[in-house]
């Protein structure tokens, strides 16, 4: 399945032209393959917010389970971006949290997606036990503020879980 997959996605971009220097593609679970790709050609493949790549990982996934017996689900990551964005947004929230150490009690945090809004409260539950991150929100428009703790609210909340849902689909 693995071959059939690789030749695939080898074709599709061939046919789009864009220039594929490194393609591996790796099964780590049942029917769930990671396709690496790195190309000179990101900006085209990730677009703004991810768009293009959930696109292709979608359309890419429909073809391929047209031509497969069982349900097959792909993983694209295309010149390690996921894992640099994920660095770039918790760099982005250390330096928020420096910001707010030294300007004041709480500090809002930009326009995220629920999936980074997630990202964000675990990391600053894990990372920093003298900040509090908090979600507010106007029905569509859902931020995080960051908050220090005092001396009561750290020992009262430091097991407490943060759950934030995207009423979107409420």
């Amino acid at each position: 399945m693995e071959n059939k997959i690789k030749n695939y996605i080898e074709n599709f971009f061939t046919k789009l032209e864009i220039n594929i220097k490194f393609f591996n593609i790796e099964n780590k679970e049942k029917n769930l393959y990671f396709v690496k790709i790195e190309s000179d050609d990101s900006s085209l493949l990730i677009w703004t917010h991810w768009k293009t790549i959930e696109s292709l990982q979608r359309i890419l996934s429909m073809c391929i389970n047209n031509i497969s017996e069982n349900k097959i689900k792909l993983k694209l990551e295309i010149n390690n971006y996921s894992k640099t964005s994920e660095d770039r947004l918790f760099l982005k929230v250390d330096h928020s949290i420096i910001s707010l150490k030294n300007n004041g009690w709480e500090y809002e945090l930009w326009n995220l997606s629920p999936y980074e809004r997630k990202k964000v409260h675990n990391y600053v539950i894990k990372n920093y036990d003298n900040i509090w991150s908090k979600s507010r929100w106007s029905w569509e428009n859902r931020k995080i503020f960051l908050l220090l703790k005092n001396k009561k609210e750290q020992h009262r909340t430091k097991s407490k879980l943060t759950i934030d849902i995207n009423w979107d689909s409420i």
